[in-house]
């Protein structure tokens, strides 16, 4: 029985530390005197003290200030990580949640059309220039 788990479950691949950064925010706050704190989960990569940083929706790039893990100062933070960035010059109001990633790795997209399914439960209209939220699959054209 171990060995057909043993088949059957594979470990996650966590070997992304030489993949470009990139690192889901949930949450930013000011820090008075000091600039805004990002707190989230590193994705992929590795993120050390004074690596520039993109934040891809405000086309702004930052410098690390500092890094908190588990409220822990650390010098460098790696994938899986969940960490607190300190990044100077950044308005918390501008980004509550959002990516933080290496510059220049994120394409963004201010459009984007994609076929829809209505869900046959949702008693609602759908009218043009609607904005919907939800899991999508990006597929480039390049």
């Amino acid at each position: 029985m171990k060995e057909w788990f043993a088949r059957k479950c594979k470990l996650p691949v966590r070997d992304r530390i030489n993949s470009p950064l990139l690192v889901a925010v949930d949450h930013c706050f000011a820090l008075k005197g000091k600039g805004t704190v990002c707190t989230g989960t590193i994705l992929r990569g590795q993120l050390a003290v004074n690596d520039a940083v993109e934040i891809p929706n405000l086309h702004e790039v930052r410098r690390v200030k500092s890094l908190q893990v588990f409220h822990q100062p650390v010098n460098r933070a790696l994938q899986g990580e969940r960490v607190g960035i300190l990044l100077p010059g950044l308005e918390p109001q501008a980004m509550e949640r959002g990516l933080l990633a290496a510059p220049n790795t994120v394409r963004y997209a201010h459009y984007a059309v994609s076929p829809l399914h209505k869900i046959k439960y949702y008693k609602g209209d759908i009218k043009t220039h609607s904005k919907f939220h939800g899991k999508c699959q990006l597929h480039s054209t390049n």
